[in-house]
């Protein structure tokens, strides 16, 4: 049966993928927003260029305005790029905060049972007797 059919094939478990972490992402998207910034003050001086040769040859007045016309619309687009970017970076930071609470909060819990845990077993080693005897 198994030469007309074949066989099943072996699963492998394959190991899952897990995707960067919250501060590694922080730190790509503080990488990318610097970038922007840089592409912006790019921008500007392309502007600034473009100013200048209007203000110096008023004949080429139309190629200079088309170039600071097009520098100020990709400043505008890589300006609001850069805020959405701020905004996604402080959701990420948010959850890293989250999460770094939980953790810590779950370290409180275990630490309070194992706490309890001691004074159950010491108060058991302490007899009734002693008790009033330390009470009088």
């Amino acid at each position: 049966m198994k030469r007309i059919f074949g066989q099943k094939k072996p699963e492998v478990k394959e190991e899952e993928y897990k995707g960067p972490s919250l501060e590694e992402t922080s730190t790509k998207m503080d990488g990318q927003i610097t970038d922007i910034d840089n592409k912006i003050k790019k921008c500007d001086e392309d502007i600034k260029a473009a100013m200048q040769k209007m203000r110096e040859n008023p004949r080429a007045n139309a190629g200079a305005k088309s170039r600071a016309m097009q520098a100020m619309k990709r400043k505008k687009m890589l300006e609001t790029q850069r805020q959405q970017m701020y905004g996604t970076q402080f959701n990420v930071e948010q959850m890293q905060f989250a999460t770094e609470n939980m953790q810590t909060n779950l370290e409180m819990v275990n630490t309070m049972k194992q706490a309890t845990a001691g004074m159950k077993t010491e108060m058991a080693k302490v007899s009734c007797s002693k008790k009033h005897d330390t009470i009088k």
